[in-house]
């Protein structure tokens, strides 16, 4: 909510994963963070973002769900809770 309306805002971040490493860059292709996940499904990372700090602690719920917790200093925020899942596949539609 932003002065009592709703405001919709969507990101595209681009993740690839090698050798038990998360790294995410944002659309541009610019560093987002970057962790290496523990045998329990949990990571963590720093973000910087001007006088903003985000300590990211990434946790694996399935194969298809993550939830995130950003702890943040320096700025409006103090901390952001996000859940992910991946949508389901499509059905694949048959060629005529």
């Amino acid at each position: 909510m932003l002065g009592g309306k709703l405001v919709r805002a969507t990101r595209a971040y681009r993740f690839a994963t090698r050798d038990g490493t998360i790294r995410a860059t944002f659309d541009d292709g610019s560093p987002f963070f970057e962790l290496v996940l523990d045998p329990a499904g949990t990571g963590s990372a720093l973000h910087v973002c001007g006088a903003d700090r985000y300590v990211l602690t990434l946790t694996l719920r399935e194969p298809d769900r993550w939830a995130t917790r950003w702890d943040v200093s320096g700025g409006k925020h103090q901390q952001i809770l996000t859940h992910y899942a991946r949508p389901p596949a499509l059905p694949e539609t048959a060629e005529a």
